[in-house]
């Protein structure tokens, strides 16, 4: 009685010190089976919570059939719950609610549930926020680098840049002119040729014959000297 009064009272301390002279002094009582869930119990608020795991899973094992192994099992869990392992606190309950619906402790083992199941939704959400953020501050940070790289380039610098640029491309557009003019010389050039070449043609004169090869020949190197000519145009 006096066991149960400190247990009532929160004295678990004191109940805890009681319990074990009891149990040293009445180990086959029939009280030892209460006492010893009182054990598990009074360890569970004291924080010791792999201790009373083992006080309340040695109960459950040696009295399976007792009213009070549904509540053991239920402090089990608790046991688990208290001490962040909630895979294993789920599953107690799980089965409390299960097996034992009639139990005092079934409904307040669902609202166990229902909030282990919350955590579960809440750890999600928490995890998809910083992998979301995570990936924002990667972006704003590659951002700000890139500005930072281009924000460091000085006026000097930049009128530098520019300048080399505009000189390259007139060096450019200067070679360009100086191959259309290349160009334009030998497509002049064969023209001559082909004209002075038809006007032999049109003499029919013996001793023009060799000047006909020789002719044919330079409009022949010319046309490959024009078409070198627009390759390194284009």
């Amino acid at each position: 009685m006096l066991i149960c009064a400190q247990m009532n009272a929160a004295d678990y301390k004191n109940a805890y010190s009681e319990i074990d002279n009891f149990l040293s002094k009445y180990p086959e009582s029939i009280y030892t089976p209460q006492i010893l869930f009182n054990k598990g119990k009074a360890l569970f608020y004291l924080g010791e919570f792999e201790k009373s795991i083992l006080i309340l899973s040695d109960f459950c094992h040696q009295y399976p059939d007792n009213s009070l192994y549904s509540s053991s099992l239920f402090f089990i869990g608790e046991n688990f719950y208290s001490s962040y392992n909630y895979d294993e606190a789920k599953s107690i309950f799980e089965r409390i609610v299960q097996d034992f619906p009639n139990s005092s402790k079934a409904s307040i083992a669902q609202f166990r549930l229902d909030s282990i199941n919350q955590r579960s939704r809440e750890e999600k959400l928490l995890y998809l926020l910083k992998e979301t953020g995570e990936e924002y501050l990667s972006a704003k940070e590659d951002y700000e680098r890139q500005m930072r790289i281009y924000g460091s380039e000085t006026s000097e610098e930049v009128k530098r840049r520019m300048t080399d640029l505009q000189k390259k491309n007139a060096d450019l557009e200067l070679q360009n002119k100086n191959l259309t003019a290349e160009k334009n010389d030998l497509k002049n050039q064969i023209k001559e040729n082909q004209k002075e070449l038809d006007e032999m043609k049109n003499s029919n004169n013996s001793e023009n014959e060799q000047r006909i090869k020789i002719l044919k020949q330079k409009a022949y190197e010319t046309q490959l000297l024009l078409d070198k000519k627009n390759t390194e145009q284009k």
